[in-house]
């Protein structure tokens, strides 16, 4: 096929803008709902969503701290080799926990000689030590050979089953999560899957691979070869739609059938080991001088393992690495690891500091000193994603980046190189034939001396953000220029999601929905009040879904059966026919004065909800015609559904010459998302080559239980109906917060209820029925209460109301507010031990027995004179105090009962004490009027 120009126009047409600090980058923008949108270039390649490194597929999210210690060990005379791995022996025996692990060896602090090496070669085990610093858990690397001082590694490779699959799309660009096969049969949800992407003759051709210049000292060049290159990509399937697949993790490689497309074959790997840890262990190597290579090699080595894990750690004196994840490894997190003072010749196939050579790896945190290449793809092909986070490098000797012969989909985040280059480019005939190093790498908000960041033919690489010099080098010749975005020797950073690291705006995007903040006034049943664009009635799992409607070919029609006359909905055809005397066309179509249309279709199973979605589209001028008057419609007929290039400064970028890439934000239309079509409709002068469709799915986890909800920063959640259960609620926080439940609104909440000093809690009383809170766990209230009535209700002595009950309750309302009773009537607000209750009482039944009788009268008696009184104290009147007046109104209410609804008429005569003191509060009336 044709390439398409790499360096046509690409914008975003926002639909809802997104109030952002400080600069975005063109390629990753904020969308309406705070997540992120990717704009492809002009083949649909895109920067890859990379959440899905290091340990369990969540960075340093899932690394456990609570796996048991089962056997101690002390340092002891002479090698401890023996010793520990021993204890390393001991624990790989034991059985599987239902974590996944067996245990951990805890090395005591002290000095330990290793003569030979650690090997962890079972799951489950972690090596621990009690901290890095030369005072806690040194390992001492004894001896003169090259070796790894603690190697983790199963055993076996990957043993292919089931038929192989063939990609049916002629491009699968960079950065799909999805794609399609010629059939699914055979495949089901979690299988372990390869991906492999050929690599022919013409491919290699392309890449100027099979012509790399000879070395001007007559060393060794490999040309590459077939044979020779492999692309593998190690995935598992997480979704079925059709004959469209999906994978856990984005394809860093396009798949183009001008090069053999693509395949896809389960596979199992027996001995492949996981759940490994190294962590808090010092490791020093022995050395004779600063040029000394006969010593330890590499602190720790993986391969043959995943979901392995190694921080806090320092490593010193090593010749090659610090940590090395090796072909064989996958989800590999290092996290806080320093290396010190490497010792070694300065040249070749030494000091590669922390070498990510697996996949979906992830380095963060961390420091190297003195390395030549600190972070780096160093083996043959490995497949991305990877990850090299927030790190920096002090005295660097050479180059950070990929190293040789195509490395794909890596992010540099935050990377500091102080003293050399980070890299993405044609390395040529350096070393044996490195050549291009990497493809689809991204630089993002990094800092070196310089960069020198090329794009190669079939593909691309970004430099985003990023502070120094741009070199244009042309040691092998002129090259393709990177995808250069507000980077150079003056840069400041982008921000993508409000961060500055893309690695951890990515990780927010794509974390399960656990913690729910309110947003503005709105009820709890709508998704739109919430931070997460959905109510929390569950726990959901995030996922993002991508679907290629047409195909990236440069606008060649392949015919009335093809994809390029994509599916429209009967309906939507209709109305484009009632709406417009253009023709309707299909994809691929660059005739003009017509109307492309289709219906982007897809699955979203029982509970699924779409929390986010935006839609790319290739576009070009078509026929000669003007673009000014054209617009795209989403949807349906509404006429806010029509959006004209002219407003969304389309018009003046679309031509006949190259691919325009035009990106709408969905994320204010989540509503018309959620029933699994999309109508569009592109009108007049406009071609369309390809539509990318990526929606963000919210997957019900049935773990209601696990979440948390905050209603605060001014928010106002108002409750209809019974919702819930939800985990924890918290009702104000560092801003207030009110959450209004209505007559027939409660909130079932399974573990604590947290109401600040600046939350409120509003109820409404309905007589049976009520606003109510239920909290499994502890209650603990302040702030204010309001309560009001329904407008038809009016309460009468004896209703009661438990508007909060627990398990326990603590604190108190500092403020109520209760709506007015009838005369003779209060409230009663009572803070008990399992609940809170609202009840209407008779104003002397002080008692609240439901009964005005003789005990209020003593409770008057006790109590005349008080000041600052409460009701049951005997303050009838509500004026503070207890005194004559309080002692008519009981008078006047002796007998009543709200548990007969009867009203007694006999009026009993004090007894003699108790005459006395009403003749004493009779002789007071002379001087203070009554107020009842």
């Amino acid at each position: 096929m044709m390439f398409l120009n790499r360096y046509s126009l690409v914008a975003i047409g926002v639909l809802l803008a997104y109030p952002c600090l400080a600069a975005e980058s063109q390629w990753v923008q904020t969308g309406a709902t705070g997540r992120l949108v990717y704009v492809p270039d002009a083949e649909g390649d895109r920067i890859m969503e990379f959440s899905n490194v290091g340990y369990r597929g969540r960075g340093t999210e899932l690394i456990p701290n609570n796996v048991p210690t089962i056997i101690t060990v002390s340092p002891v005379a002479g090698d401890d080799t023996a010793t520990i791995q021993a204890a390393i022996n001991l624990v790989s025996a034991m059985p599987l926990g239902p974590n996944g692990f067996r245990g951990a060896v805890l090395l005591e602090a002290g000095d330990y000689d290793i003569a030979t090496k650690l090997t962890i070669n079972t799951s489950g085990v972690v090596l621990r030590g009690v901290g890095r610093e030369s005072n806690e858990t040194v390992l001492h690397a004894r001896g003169t050979t090259q070796r790894s001082l603690i190697e983790v590694g199963g055993s076996g490779s990957q043993s292919l089953t089931g038929s192989t699959r063939n990609m049916i799309d002629k491009v699968v660009p960079v950065g799909s999560r999805s794609f399609r096969v010629d059939s699914t049969s055979g495949f089901t949800v979690g299988d372990t899957v390869r991906v492999t992407r050929p690599t022919p003759s013409n491919w290699i051709s392309e890449l100027g691979m099979d012509m790399i210049p000879p070395r001007s000292d007559g060393g060794t060049v490999n040309q590459w070869t077939s044979s020779t290159l492999k692309l593998y990509f190690d995935r598992v399937i997480t979704r079925i739609e059709g004959d469209r697949v999906f994978v856990d993790a984005p394809l860093p490689q396009s798949f183009d059938q001008t090069y053999g497309g693509g395949t896809i074959r389960r596979y199992t790997w027996t001995n492949r080991i996981e759940n490994v840890g190294i962590e808090n262990l010092r490791g020093d190597s022995d050395f004779t001088s600063p040029t000394d290579e006969n010593h330890a090699w590499e602190f720790v080595s993986i391969d043959d393992a995943q979901n392995v894990w190694v921080r806090n750690t320092l490593s010193k004196h090593f010749g090659d690495s610090s940590v090395v994840a090796n072909p064989g490894a996958k989800w590999v997190t290092v996290d806080n690891a320093i290396s010190e003072t490497p010792i070694s010749v300065v040249t070749g196939e030494r000091r590669y500091t922390f070498d990510l050579s697996g996949e979906l790896g992830l380095v963060t945190n961390s420091v190297a000193n003195e390395g030549r290449h600190d972070f780096v793809n160093n083996s043959t092909q490995p497949g991305g994603p990877n990850v090299f986070h927030n790190s920096v490098a002090h005295t660097a000797l050479d180059e950070t980046g990929p190293h040789q012969r195509w490395a794909t989909g890596t992010l540099f985040d935050n990377i500091t190189i102080e003293g050399d280059q980070i890299n993405a480019r044609n390395r040529g005939n350096f070393g044996s034939g490195h050549g291009w190093a990497g493809a689809n790498m991204v630089v993002w908000n990094s800092t070196a001396d310089s960069f020198i960041v090329q794009n190669p033919p079939t593909s691309q690489n970004w430099l985003v953000g990023s502070k120094g010099t741009i070199i244009n080098d042309t040691t092998f010749g002129p090259q393709p220029p990177g995808y250069y975005d507000q980077s150079g020797p003056s840069a400041s950073p982008v921000t993508a999601g409000g961060k500055t690291s893309l690695y951890e705006a990515q990780m927010d995007d794509s974390r399960d929905i656990r913690e729910y903040h309110a947003q503005g006034t709105g009820d709890w049943t709508d998704a739109t009040s919430w931070d997460q664009r959905v109510a929390p009635e569950d726990a959901y799992k995030v996922s993002l879904r991508d679907y290629l409607i047409g195909d990236i070919d440069n606008y060649v029609f392949d015919g009335s059966g093809s994809v390029d006359n994509a599916f429209i909905d009967p309906s939507w055809q209709t109305d484009i026919m009632n709406s417009s005397a253009l023709p309707i066309t299909g994809f691929d179509n660059l005739t003009g004065n017509q109307n492309v249309a289709f219906t982007i279709q897809h699955t979203l199973d029982a509970g699924e909800k779409v929390v986010h979605g935006f839609v790319a589209l290739g576009l070009k001028q078509g026929g000669g015609g003007l673009v000014n008057t054209d617009f795209i419609r989403l949807f349906d007929t509404d006429p806010a559904h029509k959006f004209n290039f002219s407003d969304l400064g389309w018009d003046s970028q679309i031509n006949q010459s190259n691919t325009f890439v035009g990106v709408l934000d969905l994320g204010s239309y989540l509503d018309e998302l959620q029933s699994g079509a999309v109508n569009v409709q592109v009108n007049d002068d406009t071609g369309v080559d390809w539509a990318i469709y990526t929606i963000a799915a919210a997957t019900p986890l049935n773990d209601a239980a696990s979440t948390s909800v905050f209603i605060d920063g001014g928010a106002s959640i108002q409750v209809d109906a019974a919702v819930g259960p939800i985990g924890e609620l918290y009702l104000g926080g560092t801003s207030p917060g009110t959450l209004a439940l209505t007559s027939g609104g409660a909130v079932n909440v399974a573990h604590d209820f947290t109401q600040t000093t600046i939350g409120t809690l509003a109820v409404e009383l309905a007589g049976n029925s009520f606003g109510s809170l239920s909290v499994l766990g502890t209650a603990t209230v302040s702030g204010i209460l309001n309560v009001s009535l329904d407008g038809l209700f009016t309460p009468v002595a004896g209703n009661e109301f438990e508007i909060l009950s627990a398990t326990s309750v603590s604190g108190e309302f500092q403020q109520a507010n209760l709506p007015a009773l009838a005369f003779g009537l209060v409230w009663d607000l009572a803070y008990n031990p399992t609940d809170i209750t609202l009840a209407a009482l008779f104003a002397a039944d002080f008692n609240a027995d439901g009964t005005v009788d003789n005990q209020d009268l003593t409770d008057w008696q006790t109590n005349y004179g008080m000041q600052s009184a409460k009701h049951a104290d005997g303050d009838a009147d509500g004026d503070g105090d207890v005194d004559g007046v309080d002692f008519l109104v009981w008078q006047r209410q002796f007998g009543n009962s709200s548990l007969t609804s009867t009203l007694a008429t006999n009026i009993p005569e004090p007894h003699s004490c108790q005459l006395l003191a009403f003749l004493a509060i009779l002789a007071l009336f002379a001087y203070r009027p009554s107020n009842v």
